[in-house]
């Protein structure tokens, strides 16, 4: 019994023992838990492979052409100052004989000059200058003979009372007495000068007498520094009693009468004979003919310093037994190449 007994306990004791060592063996092979899970590193985690994305490449971008620039404006350079105008030399006053020019055309003798203040001026403006001396523009035949009597008129262009057409004026120097232009009246040339002369109407005619040539000279200037008077009276002498008056007959006073209305409407004007083609012909008076002297002068007519015209006047003249001098029979305008117009 004794035996049994112990051989009970060994058993109970080992049987113990057994229980422990398996209680410490589940202990040991029970993992602890971790305080923190950790996650694992990405790199130690496999991760399924994403297929890298290919790197955008840089798109080109389309080259904006450059816009043209405007090209810097050139700083203007100083103008040079204008140059000075010729410096003309004055012409004192001088005398042309009486005689025949190189164009045929006889004059009386005349005094001609050059003074300043006539540069870069119009035809009419060059005209005033010269009224302002008490003189007139040179006709072209004027400054013919004063070119031959005095060469260093023709050193420099000059304006002449003489029209070549409706539009132009005779210029003539600036290469030598020669030299001849025609010039558009309403020009300005700062090498453009004005000679001027004493009044001498151009005298073209068959018949070379020079007493002839001395009175229709002094006939038609005569009138025609009446008519630049603008007087209807001082014009009345020249009158026959009875003249026909462009193609119409009327009587002195009739004739007074208009051409009063005449200067009273135009009070600024004046008017230049240049060249008249003169003979002994036929005349009207009335219904009959009779021996006079015929004229047919170019005329230049100016209004208000700007209107300009520029035609033929037909006279008729005729000595009555006991007149003293040629009376007006006829009177007619023709052949008008400028109507009254401006410059």
């Amino acid at each position: 019994m004794a035996a049994n007994r112990e051989m009970h306990t060994a058993l109970v004791g080992l049987l113990g023992l057994g229980l422990a060592l398996l209680a410490c063996k589940g202990k040991d092979e029970s993992p602890p838990a971790p305080a923190n899970p950790q996650v694992p590193a990405a790199a130690e985690q496999p991760q399924p492979q994403v297929p890298a994305q290919p790197v955008a490449q840089a798109q080109p971008q389309p080259q904006v052409a450059a816009q043209p620039q405007a090209p810097a404006q050139p700083q203007a350079a100083p103008q040079p100052a204008a140059p000075a105008p010729p410096q003309i030399p004055t012409i004192s006053r001088f005398q042309v004989g009486e005689g025949e020019a190189s164009n045929g055309v006889w004059t009386p003798g005349f005094a001609a000059q050059r003074n300043g203040g006539d540069q870069s001026k119009n035809f009419v403006e060059a005209a005033q200058s010269c009224s302002s001396q008490g003189l007139s523009l040179c006709t072209e035949t004027q400054y013919i003979k004063a070119c031959a009597a005095n060469p260093a008129v023709g050193t420099y262009s000059s304006w002449t009372a003489s029209w070549a057409n409706g539009t132009s004026v005779v210029t003539r120097g600036g290469g030598g007495c020669d030299s001849r232009a025609e010039t558009i009246a309403s020009e300005r040339s700062d090498s453009r000068m004005a000679l001027c002369c004493e009044r001498a109407i151009g005298i073209r005619t068959g018949n070379k007498n020079s007493a002839f040539m001395k009175v229709s000279h002094a006939d038609q200037l005569g009138f025609e520094q009446a008519f630049n008077s603008k007087s209807a009276a001082n014009l009345s002498k020249y009158w026959a009693e009875w003249l026909i008056f462009d193609g119409a007959q009327m009587g002195r006073d009739k004739v007074n009468a208009s051409q009063s209305s005449w200067f009273s409407s135009h009070p600024v004007q004046w008017t230049l004979y240049d060249v008249c083609d003169v003979k002994l012909g036929q005349v009207q008076m009335g219904n009959r003919m009779y021996d006079g002297l015929v004229s047919d002068c170019r005329t230049v007519t100016a209004v208000n310093n700007s209107d300009v015209s520029v035609f033929t006047t037909h006279f008729g003249r005729y000595r009555f037994p006991e007149g003293k001098r040629n009376e007006i029979v006829e009177i007619s305008h023709k052949d008008r190449i400028r109507k009254l117009t401006p410059l």
